[in-house]
């Protein structure tokens, strides 16, 4: 089983200092994974700080601490395969499970732990919620025996 980083356990970790995710790291003894969309969310979060000339250092000072977040997860970090058509599969299924509730990037990251095997790690409570609830339902034939070996860790 793997270890997938949600961007709220990236940005916990790498920006805030999270203890409990550098704890979920250490136990598994891997290098986690994080899927493509934390990647676009963490660019997303640097784009928005950027600063344009004149602004204050601290707003500098914040894309700069953004961006060497980027940086890391994109360098040392595994990015995890792309999606597939099973991913888009599980996705829409999700989707109809949860509703609403959740964003579709949230939704994309689950498909990917499930299909993956993978402890997802998340600051996110609904998406503890949401991925412990789906995990268990009839995904898992679909799935297959990687949906009942995924689990979550709520930090």
């Amino acid at each position: 089983m793997g270890l997938m980083l949600d961007t709220s356990a990236v940005i916990g970790w790498l920006e805030r200092g999270n203890e409990r995710v550098l704890q979920e790291i250490a136990k598994a003894e891997l290098v986690p994974c994080v899927h493509l969309v934390t990647v676009g969310e963490l660019v997303e979060g640097c784009e928005r700080v950027r600063p344009s000339a004149g602004e204050p250092s601290s707003a500098t000072a914040v894309f700069h601490r953004r961006q060497r977040v980027h940086d890391f997860v994109v360098g040392e970090l595994v990015i995890a395969p792309a999606p597939t058509l099973k991913d888009a599969v599980i996705f829409g299924k999700i989707s109809a499970i949860v509703g609403r509730s959740l964003s579709h990037n949230d939704k994309w990251i689950m498909a990917a732990a499930l299909l993956g095997g993978h402890l997802l790690v998340t600051e996110d409570a609904a998406i503890a919620v949401a991925y412990e609830s789906v995990r268990f339902q009839n995904l898992a034939v679909e799935v297959g025996p990687t949906a009942r070996a995924s689990t979550v860790a709520l930090v």
